[in-house]
């Protein structure tokens, strides 16, 4: 009875660590890519994307009395799955870290820092 029970609690540990490590590496996947900002009450308007080696480009559109002029931001992120945060270590650095918690969908991802300069950003994948 009693090792039936060890390998009854020993399977369900395997499958547990299998559906945890197969979730990580699903959000890695998926976030790699083109995104394109959207929602109407953000001060954004970004192209993002997000590159399998962990570098990032980040294209901002800012209209400026009436012309749109782009300011591009480039550098590396790191994605903790485990926690559901995303930070972008913009280059060249003067310190700046840009710090987010994410939800992802295949198509859709959603960005918020509660931080000083609270922000919620959403984006639709291009590609």
């Amino acid at each position: 009875m009693m090792r039936r029970s060890v390998k009854a609690l020993s399977v369900i540990l395997i499958l547990v660590l299998a559906v945890n490590l197969t979730a990580c590496s699903a959000d890695n996947k998926t976030i790699v890519g083109t995104w394109k900002e959207t929602g109407t009450d953000s001060i954004f308007n970004a192209t993002l994307t997000l590159n399998k080696d962990g570098t990032f480009t980040e294209i901002d559109y800012v209209t400026l009395l009436g012309s749109s002029e782009p300011i591009t931001y480039t550098g590396t992120y790191k994605l903790d799955t485990h926690e559901k945060t995303i930070t972008l270590f913009p280059e060249p650095s003067n310190g700046d870290v840009w710090f987010y918690y994410y939800t992802l969908g295949t198509e859709h991802m959603t960005w918020e820092n509660n931080g000083l300069f609270a922000s919620k950003r959403t984006f639709e994948k291009q590609s």
